[in-house]
């Protein structure tokens, strides 16, 4: 429960608050599931404070001191928190809608499972931000959001979960190192990869690693989720080339259908086995530019063979997209 005698001296104002908080300086703020909603406290001085689970609906916090709060749990639809000082606040569960969080100090905040929906973000300082299954809709303003720290430079993006990455591209050899080993060596086998199959496919896969590819491998023999297209596309936008086996067509000739039209910078290499025959509508993906031919395969074929067949017809289209040597 709240400290009534610190709920009744916010009502008072923030120059009387911040008197008392200058005078006891070690006193712990107990504001936890206290009811503030609609109240002024602005430029209040609640470093700190214990504010979980509170009600602070349409609450003016514009300019006021957060800096390290618990605001776990407490509902802040429509806050005013312009201006703000919410460096290493933790707001966990916290309710956000609407909220005008317009230049805030967010610098290493942690957000989780927060509700920023109709938020207003924009100038936000992230900084050293932790964002984990935060909640935006159309309505929140993510622009300018700055990743750096004030000492330096300001970098802006527009999203606060993509903002984390940015910062760590900038900021981390190692892993721009990675991203450009995943987009220049990374091949993504599809197919419907059976316990027939294996010894063809292990044969390809070890062809690959031996010729500094990285093979992945997403098969359809399992039951396809509503976020297969998706991770099928995130996966084929990583990639360097396809392999793509239609033999016993399942679910692939829609997810190609998704990710041909959607990537003419990815060679489709298609294959099926030997005996097989493509599905009806084959001919509405085998147009595009940057589909191979149809190459067919033995489940006994040579190594020599799937290179001719599958791997040096994707290199050559590579070299003719982009006049680069594989």
């Amino acid at each position: 429960m709240p400290n009534a005698e610190q709920v009744d001296l916010l009502k008072k104002g923030y120059e009387v608050w911040n008197k008392w908080r200058g005078e006891h300086p070690a006193s712990e703020i107990n504001l936890s599931k206290a009811d503030l909603s609609g109240m002024d406290l602005r430029k209040t001085y609640l470093r700190g404070a214990d504010l979980r689970d509170a009600a602070l609906c349409r609450t003016n916090f514009r300019e006021a001191n957060l800096l390290e709060a618990n605001l776990r749990g407490a509902n802040l639809n429509g806050a005013n928190l312009y201006q703000s000082d919410l460096r290493k606040a933790y707001l966990r569960g916290v309710n956000l809608v609407n909220a005008d969080i317009r230049d805030a100090n967010l610098s290493r905040c942690t957000l989780i499972n927060v509700n920023l929906c109709g938020a207003n973000l924009s100038g936000c300082n992230i900084f050293g931000i932790s964002a984990w299954d935060i909640k935006t809709n159309r309505n929140t303003n993510q622009t300018d959001l700055i990743i750096t720290h004030r000492s330096k430079p300001a970098v802006t993006v527009d999203n606060i979960e993509v903002a984390q990455f940015i910062y760590l591209i900038l900021n981390n050899s190692k892993i721009r190192d990675v991203i450009d080993t995943m987009t220049s060596k990374v091949v993504l086998l599809l197919g419907r990869f059976s316990q027939s199959k294996k010894k063809f496919l292990d044969n390809l896969r070890n062809e690959l690693r031996l010729i500094d590819y990285i093979p992945i491998m997403f098969d359809f023999n399992k039951p396809a989720s509503r976020d297969t297209k998706e991770t099928i596309l995130t996966l084929a936008s990583m990639s360097r080339f396809v392999i793509a086996d239609i033999s016993e067509p399942r679910s692939i000739p829609l997810e190609l259908a998704t990710i041909i039209p959607n990537l003419p910078s990815v060679p489709i290499q298609p294959i099926i086995k030997n005996g097989e025959e493509p599905w009806g509508m084959y001919d509405s993906i085998k147009h595009y530019p940057w589909v191979l031919d149809l190459a067919v395969y033995e489940e006994n074929e040579d190594v020599q063979s799937i290179v001719s067949k599958s791997i040096l017809p994707a290199q050559k289209r590579i070299k003719d997209l982009y006049g680069a040597k594989e």
